[in-house]
């Protein structure tokens, strides 16, 4: 898993040149800031031919001073200490783990922060803000995004990042709320 977490990561740097033309974000993204709610990660993980495993643990890394999230959800205990620009968490190696990539794919300066209330679709798609999951259950990696489908609010983005996730590929679905403390890496 160190080994996506490290992909998404690196993924994620390209955002740090970012986007600062609005046009191409939703409205839904650019949405007012709301009151700040509690938020208790359970997110529920269910692939294809497994029975639904419940995280409960969660960390975050901002980057581009809020314009983009990096999650980890598990369910077992998250160690954060080794997370930079180009290094994942640790996770238990038997640790069934989700990782949420909130972002903007080739953007071409720093886009604004995400603000709490944003919308986000899940999508691969350039130049727009996007999300996009994956995971690891039982020491297999759960990367393809074919079907890929669904939505992620921004609950909160204030001392804890807070995220309601419902998102389907072809082989997964990640359903429930992710929130943690975000470690700025810009």
């Amino acid at each position: 898993m160190r080994s996506l977490s490290t992909a998404l990561a690196v993924l994620l740097i390209p955002v740090l040149a970012g986007c600062d033309d609005e046009d191409r974000r939703s409205e839904d993204a650019q949405a007012a800031p709301t009151e700040a709610v509690a938020c208790a990660t359970d997110l529920t993980l269910t692939t294809v031919g497994s029975e639904p495993v419940v995280l409960k643990e969660a960390g975050a890394v901002s980057l581009g001073g809020g314009s983009a999230y990096t999650l980890w959800a598990a369910d077992s205990p998250i160690d954060m200490a080794p997370v930079g620009l180009v290094t994942g968490p640790e996770f238990a190696p038997d640790a069934t783990t989700a990782t949420i990539a909130i972002t903007v794919f080739n953007a071409d300066s720093v886009p604004p922060p995400i603000a709490a209330g944003a919308i986000v679709p899940a999508s691969n798609e350039f130049g727009d803000l996007v999300y996009v999951a994956s995971a690891r259950q039982e020491g297999s990696d759960l990367t393809d995004a074919t079907g890929m489908a669904g939505t992620l609010t921004v609950r909160d983005v204030g001392e804890q990042l807070c995220v309601e996730v419902d998102y389907r590929d072809d082989q997964k679905h990640l359903s429930g709320v992710v929130g943690a403390a975000a470690v700025s890496l810009s």
